[in-house]
């Protein structure tokens, strides 16, 4: 086989584009890597990272070296690198200037462990959660982060309990249906703040009827069940549940909320879902 280490081999992506057309967005998506993240307390989650990286294309430029963004990231991995609001704006400038492009844009989704309790009997088990970034960085240099999270539990429906013959006396009765309810929290950073994904799951959770939990003896599930119980609420509920919460919060722009229901006793889904600014 011949040596093609001296050999010329012709750079197809470094050509001139006669057609016109820019590309806002173009790179590599669904990239898998090994990833540690950063919680605020300064413990390490270890997780699986899926990345999306990419870069603004002008008119004149052909394509883009899609082997540098893999390059990139295993710099990162490989050099111990631990993933929090910082590392991924250094990640994006760095990007940028690597790739020689105008714009750079972040987006990686990881599973995020925590630790959560039993009501009763404090039993811990690991809870997971999805949350992720999403960085951009334009051609001023100005840098936009959104940190994210999706939370699932337990949402007890309003109409179904009205209905319901419960005893409060010996917290016994029948009916009252009860359901998955998904809570997807995105919010947009201000400049240089953090925002914590524990704390945007506490909104979520608080939001909730009650929380999923990773553990429950039979005392447990019974304190599960009549939390939720006691505590019913409509998509509706828990979206405006998550908004006031929000508006409290420092460090952020805005925020998207989306709330899903699984219904039990319906063949479809309950969905709410805002955008809402605070500047």
């Amino acid at each position: 086989m011949t040596n093609q280490k001296n050999k010329n081999l012709p750079d197809l992506m470094s050509q001139k584009d006669s057609r016109g057309v820019p590309i806002k967005k173009v790179g590599i998506s669904e990239l898998k890597v090994p990833l540690k993240v950063r919680k605020n307390d300064g413990s390490i989650c270890e997780t699986v990272g899926v990345f999306g990286m990419f870069v603004g294309l002008k008119a004149s430029e052909r394509g883009t070296h899609m082997s540098r963004f893999s390059v990139l990231l295993n710099d990162f991995i490989s050099g111990q690198g631990c993933l929090d609001f910082e590392s991924i704006e250094f990640l994006t400038r760095k990007m940028k200037d690597y790739l020689d492009s105008e714009s750079s844009y972040i987006d990686v989704e990881f599973s995020y462990f925590k630790n959560i309790e039993a009501p009763v009997t404090s039993i811990a088990g690991i809870a997971p959660f999805t949350a992720g970034y999403k960085s951009s960085l334009d051609q001023k240099g100005n840098f936009s982060l959104k940190t994210y999270v999706s939370v699932t539990g337990q949402t007890c429906c309003p109409c179904s309990k009205e209905i319901s013959d419960y005893d409060e006396e010996i917290k016994k009765g029948r009916g009252a249906h009860s359901q998955h309810g998904h809570v997807f929290i995105e919010v947009e950073n201000t400049e240089s703040q953090d925002v914590s994904i524990d704390a945007l799951i506490e909104v979520a959770q608080s939001s909730l009827s009650a929380p999923s939990y990773p553990i429950l003896k039979r005392q447990d599930e019974r304190i599960a069940t009549i939390s939720a119980y006691e505590n019913p609420c409509f998509v509706e509920d828990v979206i405006r549940g998550c908004a006031t919460r929000l508006r409290k919060f420092e460090g952020i722009n805005s925020f998207y909320l989306e709330v899903v229901n699984d219904e039990v006793i319906h063949f479809h889904k309950a969905k709410a879902s805002l955008y809402e600014s605070l500047t």
